[in-house]
């Protein structure tokens, strides 16, 4: 742990320095090389001043050497990794140094370093040579205030050093706080200061000296800990090993469940907390096979969505060692999960030179990655092993909620337990602490769940007060201990479907519930094809640092800039990665989804590499949730078939998203006219019938339409006796319409008619 926490802070002094704050001739003499990398004489500072690591290690000068000696030490495993870790910003001459950033005579002639600001990631991703936005940069904010702004221009150099004084001072308040818990170990320390470095480096540029410096200090940090992680085993010639896991069967896993008499009160828990257990389930996973080869958080690249990436190191016989975890994984899955829940891995070797400087997707293809799970082959391992029995017999009594497990109760042990989870922890707090333990530690906490014989996960609602150094620790929503993440939590946690299904827009409206699915269009595809080489002029590599400042970067949107846009009366079921499922009245879902596509734009600086697509399911709330998340699924399906995507499907009708914005106008002004009589239900209903019957065949839709025409003038005349809305709706519907122009117009109707529709009508019906 030693050589991790070196490697986690040997560039700390890069923030430090830029404070401008003052710094001893004895620091400059033993760790500046050649009157430059001023910023290894600040580490050596920061780690001096600023930790208590004499309080348990007498030779803390050998660790403040190993971090801050990495420009003068060329033999040390931080070196090595720090070379290795920054393939992003190499000189593409010969020589293996830096771009210096921070001489003595340039920083006494600009400082410029100071108030060059972290170009965003999205101004990277170009899929093809039309598709990218304005150029933005990341405000120099603590990572909880993540924003992005478009113009820089007015920060000078006096104004750039204030700002970093004052988040570097907020840092280290925050160390303070950290040195006053008594640490007595590089482990401990290790597992206190991870986070608080997340919080205030990943919106600070790793390299100012760049022209685009998109990598941040602290996936900088992170991977050269990661690197030197692996460095210090006993690996073979060719060291690393890129390990992929990926959990299938995600959506069974939170909606296979049976809204019967017993359970259906507590669906609404249910479906929240299994979403949520399978996100810290997806790391128990992760952190399971980091533990196995004694590595820590920084080898864990990144974990979301079920789907993650490891760094490990290529030990003697690994194949074998890794056989045998993925074996063990399989087995104990299959035993708690009955089939529902499979991890599926794969891995290719990789060499120094290639880790440093290889596009990783090409790296990474199919054909050259290694497989111990197959996703078309699950359990074939427990199949075929001569032990395994098939059941024999079915079980008298099952589970009335999830119809998996065996019970003789109300509800089986994992169903109460996943109850047990949202009562005790969710429904009481936004944030808590999940440590996950491999070595049968005794761990005390407000919440136990046992891994089969893998290990256990424990939630605390406050931090413990015991650390378990081989303990890995996940604070939620917060910079407590260890890894941190962002959970998108419902603003009202205990909201049921039927609470939901009683919120109206007014006075009327049916009592209707949306589930909607969104994901983000090509996100593959952008992976593998958006960060690389455009030119041979200017060559820029697609490399693990700018893959992991990309995922962090989009899984942030999708579990904490989500929240803020959700606001009320929406119940966040699942949100991960790129991909969600939300559920709210049915009246909000258009401007919901919306909403969340002109903030997801705006994150991106309209980069046109980036849309989001969406299926939206409306239904009642005595529905089975898992039926209309099946069809708003399907939904999405058919909203990825629109041409480029980038579209929205409601209704059996899929449309562009540049219409959205549109149609919700279009929503509103008939919901206004029909509250205010200035037109009828009835004369808009007859209007909606003949649009609705056209499109019982899309390929002759508009001609059906144009039979329609004369009853529809007539039932205009007939019922709209405002003049204005009259003329208005002849304009509109008393003429040929195309197929898009019918799609549209059914989704406006049936949305001002469901939002203003009576209770005594539906009590007559």
């Amino acid at each position: 742990m030693k050589i991790t926490l070196a490697a986690l802070l040997h560039d700390i002094g890069k923030f430090y320095q830029r404070t401008g704050e003052y710094l001893q001739q004895n620091y400059r003499n033993n760790y500046s090389k050649n009157d430059g990398y001023i910023h290894a004489c600040y580490t050596a500072k920061f780690i001096g001043e600023k930790l208590n690591i004499n309080s348990f290690d007498a030779k803390m000068y050998e660790f403040t050497n190993l971090s801050a000696g990495h420009h003068r030490d060329y033999y040390s495993i931080v070196k090595k990794a720090d070379f290795i870790a920054s393939g992003h910003d190499r000189r593409p001459a010969e020589t293996d140094e830096y771009f210096v950033e921070d001489t003595e005579k340039q920083a006494e002639q600009n400082g410029h370093y100071k108030n060059v600001r972290m170009n965003s990631i999205f101004n990277e991703i170009k899929l093809d040579e039309n598709q990218l936005g304005k150029p933005s940069y990341v405000s120099l904010k603590p990572y909880d205030l993540f924003s992005i702004k478009t113009d820089i221009s007015n920060i000078s150099v006096e104004i750039g050093e204030k700002e970093y004084k004052e988040m570097f001072s907020q840092f280290i308040q925050e160390i303070e706080k950290m040195n006053e818990k008594c640490y007595s170990s590089y482990e401990a320390l290790h597992h206190l200061i991870y986070p608080l470095l997340k919080k205030y480096t990943a919106t600070i540029p790793a390299n100012t000296m760049s022209p685009f410096p998109t990598v941040s200090l602290f996936d900088h940090l992170k991977l050269t800990a990661a690197v030197a992680n692996v460095l210090e085993k006993e690996v073979q010639d060719i060291p690393f090993v890129l390990f992929d896991y990926d959990v299938s069967g995600i959506q069974s896993f939170i909606y296979q469940i049976t809204e019967g008499d017993k359970s259906k009160e507590k669906i609404s828990k249910s479906l929240r907390t299994r979403s949520f257990y399978l996100n810290i389930f997806a790391d128990f996973i992760a952190y399971y096979i980091t533990s196995q080869f004694n590595v820590s958080y920084e080898n864990v690249l990144y974990s979301s969505s079920g789907r993650g990436r490891i760094l490990l190191p290529n030990i003697k016989d690994f194949d074998l060692t890794i056989q045998k975890i993925c074996s063990k994984i399989d087995y104990e899955m299959f035993k708690l999960y009955h089939g529902t829940l499979s991890v599926s891995f794969e891995y290719v070797k990789a060499t120094e030179s290639e880790l440093k400087s290889s596009n990783l997707s090409e790296l990474v293809s199919y054909k050259n990655k290694m497989q111990v799970n197959n996703k078309k082959q699950k359990f074939i391992q427990v199949i075929s092993n001569p032990n395994f029995e098939f059941v024999k017999s079915a079980p008298e009594k099952l589970c009335p909620m999830c119809g998996i497990y065996e019970t003789n109760h109300d509800l089986c042990e994992f169903c109460e337990k996943m109850i047990e989870l949202n009562d005790k922890i969710i429904a009481k707090s936004e944030t808590f602490v999940v440590e996950y333990s491999y070595n049968n530690n005794k761990v005390e906490g407000d919440f136990h769940q046992k891994v089969g014989e893998l290990g256990q996960i424990s939630i605390h609602l406050k931090v413990p007060k015991e650390i378990h150094n081989d303990s890995y620790y996940l604070s939620i929503n917060d910079y407590f201990i260890g890894e941190t993440k962002y959970y998108a939590r419902s603003v009202k946690p205990n909201i049921s479907f039927k609470d939901i299904e009683k919120i109206k827009k007014g006075e009327f409206g049916d009592n209707k519930i949306a589930v909607i699915k969104m994901d983000v269009d090509n996100l593959g595809y952008i992976f593998m094809r958006g960060l690389k080489n455009k030119d041979e002029k200017n060559k820029d590599k697609e490399t693990l640092s700018k893959l992991l400042t990309l995922s962090r970067t989009l899984d942030y949107f999708f579990s904490k800039k989500l929240v803020e846009i959700c606001k009320e009366n929406v119940y966040i079921n699942y949100a991960g990665g790129d991909d969600l499922v939300i559920i709210c009245p049915g009246w909000q879902s258009l401007e919901l989804v919306n909403n969340i596509q002109n903030e997801f734009q705006k994150f991106t600086n309209y980069n046109d590499s980036f849309h989001i697509s969406s299926g939206i399911d409306l239904f009642d709330a005595v529905t089975p949730i898992r039926y209309a998340v099946e069809r708003a699924e399907e939904n999405l399906e058919q909203s990825k078939k629109v041409p480029n995507k980038d579209a929205f499907t409601v209704l059996n009708c899929s449309l562009k998203n540049d219409l959205l914005a549109d149609v919700i106008e279009n929503i509103n002004c008939f919901e206004q006219a029909i509250l205010s009589e200035q037109i009828s239900r009835g004369g808009i209903y007859d209007i909606y019938s003949a649009v609705l019957n056209s499109l019982e065949d899309t390929k002759l839709a508009t001609k059906k339409y144009m039979r329609y025409i004369p009853h529809i003038a007539y039932s205009i005349a007939r019922n709209i006796s405002d003049d204005t809305w009259r003329n208005k709706l002849k304009e509109i519907f008393v003429k040929e319409l195309n197929i898009e122009e019918l799609k549209k117009y059914k989704i406006i109707l049936s949305y001002a008619l469901m939002n203003t529709r009576e209770e005594k009508e539906k009590n007559v019906q």
